[in-house]
């Protein structure tokens, strides 16, 4: 069946480096990804995914704003079958923790040290989440909390 998770791996044969798949400005530059890229590090997501257990039709939550990662986490959610819970970057915390109870969610991508530590407010007293996955590396976590990098 055609779906999108499918529908970047037609462009990854197609454009695997002569075109980008996405471009993200770094200072004053725009740095391009490309297709081969782009669904190297899908694929690499989505194996994680499936390591920590995803299920087919799992929501899985994403926490964050505009930037490549997003969109590398929202294919990997697709590409094993996962439903993607998308929280808004400028949620409180009481907001967030009420979708993340709501949906169930074992698994959250967070953006930066802000949703990072909105998400560790209610961490502890959460029912479901198992793991949060954090996409700026600067930030700071604990481990111990069953807090990764992207």
């Amino acid at each position: 069946m055609r779906n999108l998770a499918s529908m970047i791996h037609e462009q990854v044969k197609k454009y695997p480096d002569t075109r980008k798949a996405l471009y993200y400005k770094d200072g004053d530059e725009w740095i391009g990804i490309t297709w081969k890229e782009f669904g190297e590090y899908i694929d690499m997501a989505a194996l994680g995914l499936l390591a920590l257990g995803v299920e087919e039709k799992e929501h899985v939550g994403l926490f964050s704003g505009n930037r490549p990662e997003w969109s590398i986490a929202d294919y990997a959610i697709m590409s094993v079958k996962g439903s993607n819970v998308s929280i808004y970057q400028t949620n409180t915390w009481e907001q967030a923790e009420y979708i993340v109870n709501d949906a169930g969610l074992k698994i959250i991508f967070v953006d930066d040290q802000d949703q990072y530590d909105k998400v560790m407010t209610f961490f502890d007293s959460n029912n479901t989440l198992t793991t949060v996955i954090v996409f700026d590396n600067e930030a700071k976590i604990d481990k111990s909390k069953n807090a990764m990098y992207l």
